[in-house]
């Protein structure tokens, strides 16, 4: 409680900045579904902590403890940290927020376009070949049949696989343009946070998730929008930012205009 005074009477005013990966977000109770006249009323919705993550607060100890005491993890980091970090965020913003809302899905149903384990997948194979021999002509009578049915599904995966590669790599060009961070923004470093983040919050549903299913308008245009004014800016094609920013905004115009 000391601390807390000391934080909101201070003479002066500052502003921290910070950023979370933890995963939450409102449900509408079961009893006030049909009551759409009440929306705004926060009575009819209970927060789902959705997805473990971690909170990182630009140079404050004391709230950063207080914090981490209520159970965000919290951690204190320098304003250089939160800049970076803040790219970290937009790349994962970029990619979950757009892709969930189109697909309509939670953030876990994403782990199927991370990138494949290739050398798992092989390792596997090679310690089940002797047994799995003598299972070879059934077993590719029913591989005959699941690829015909399956092969809408895999250009699916693929697509969406190869579009969320294709919004990071474009983030990280135009982050490294802007910024200069030219290690901190690679590929590589953007991808590994994004990827933990869908497998920390797979049962969480994105902001974005949320806007489109309560017909509301999203926050398209502040992140691939943004990432597409920056690619303007610096002379940086982003076609995969600029193709999922298009198709919210379609998808918004298709509700906001009845």
């Amino acid at each position: 409680e000391e601390h807390t005074f000391r934080l909101v009477h201070a003479h002066k005013v500052k502003i921290i900045l910070a950023s979370t990966t933890h995963g939450a977000y409102q449900e509408v109770d079961d009893h006030n579904n049909d009551n759409k006249d009440d929306g705004d009323d926060m009575k009819m919705y209970h927060l789902v902590h959705a997805g473990m993550g971690q909170t990182f607060i630009e140079n404050e100890p004391v709230l950063t403890k207080m914090l981490d005491r209520s159970g965000l993890v919290a951690k204190s980091i320098s304003t250089s940290e939160v800049f970076r970090l803040m790219w970290y965020k937009l790349a994962t913003n970029c990619s979950i927020n757009p892709m969930t809302a189109l697909l309509q899905c939670e953030n876990g149903h994403l782990s199927k376009y991370l990138p494949k384990q290739q050398q798992d997948e092989e390792n596997n194979d090679g310690n089940d070949k002797d047994t799995t021999r003598s299972r070879n002509s059934s077993s590719d009578l029913k591989k005959k049949k699941t690829k015909q049915n399956n092969e809408n599904d895999d250009k699916e995966d693929e697509h969406y696989r190869t579009l969320m590669k294709k919004v990071i790599e474009e983030i990280s060009l135009v982050g490294i343009a802007e910024t200069g961070y030219k290690t901190a923004l690679q590929t590589d470093a953007l991808q590994s946070f994004v990827h933990q983040v869908i497998q920390d919050t797979a049962q969480n549903k994105s902001s974005m998730l949320q806007d489109v299913l309560h017909q509301k308008k999203t926050e398209i245009d502040y992140l691939n929008g943004y990432v597409v004014k920056l690619g303007l800016k610096h002379n940086i094609d982003t076609p995969a930012n600029q193709m999922l920013m298009e198709q919210i905004q379609q998808l918004t115009e298709s509700y906001t205009k009845k």
